[in-house]
């Protein structure tokens, strides 16, 4: 189970990469800025694309699942493989849960860990959401 810090940790270090683009890197905090902001923090990738200003919830799948990818090696992170299409790893597994096989779907909804939504408050990236207790 990964902590707050340890994505905290895991984001700096995908930001301050060098392959890290200054216009990926913007993409990427408004798909988490996006879904933070979303109730339960949970979206669809139609709905990231239309909060990150993308033209297409493919775009915001792919972007999603860069970044995902991006954390987990961070992390040491191998989520499990899809086991439709080419069995590939299912990236965004890192950063979101979900009881879907395909994340391609429009409406696809992913859920954020709660310690990558902790991170993101403890960065201030995001305003903290009140409480619901």
């Amino acid at each position: 189970m990964t902590t707050a810090l340890e994505y905290r940790q895991a984001l700096l270090t995908v930001r301050d990469l060098p392959e890290t683009s200054h216009a990926a890197w913007d993409v990427w905090v408004r798909l988490l800025t996006t879904q933070y902001g979303m109730p339960g923090h949970t979206a669809t990738a139609a709905q990231l694309a239309t909060g990150a200003g993308l033209k297409t919830a493919n775009l915001a799948t792919l972007n999603y699942r860069k970044l995902a990818h991006a954390v987990a090696d961070q992390l040491g992170h191998i989520p499990p493989e899809s086991q439709l299409g080419k069995r590939e790893p299912m990236w965004w597994m890192t950063l979101s849960s979900g009881n879907l096989e395909d994340d391609r779907a429009e409406s696809a909804r992913l859920t954020m860990h709660p310690a990558l939504a902790e991170a993101l408050d403890l960065m201030r990236w995001v305003q903290p959401q009140a409480s619901t207790t």
